[in-house]
């Protein structure tokens, strides 16, 4: 079994991010009107860090994840992965293990 960091190539600068989050919005349309999942996150992970997300149960932690892989679309702000926009999934830059099949 190889270890991560040998499967796992960083690409980077010293001191560049790896994921720039700015200004992140979401809300889920409802019969009721609008539903915010996120209000206006901001965050910056650097190279090589180890994150976690933790809070309860419809806070938003798994909006934002499918959003920092591509897998659903923000409503407002900005999500950078390496510099560059993440709109789609891009198995180039970002992996996604799920928790169910």
């Amino acid at each position: 079994m190889q270890h991560v960091a040998h499967v796992t190539e960083l690409h980077s600068r010293p001191g560049e991010a790896a994921i720039e989050v700015a200004h992140l919005s979401h809300a889920y349309a409802s019969a009721d009107g609008d539903v915010p999942a996120l209000d206006d996150i901001s965050m910056t992970v650097g190279v090589g860090r180890f994150v976690v997300s933790v809070g309860p149960s419809g806070c938003g932690k798994t909006s934002l994840l499918m959003m920092l892989a591509g897998l659903r679309a923000q409503r407002e702000g900005t999500i950078l992965c390496y510099g560059r926009p993440i709109h789609d999934p891009d198995p180039q830059r970002v992996g996604v293990i799920f928790q169910e099949a």
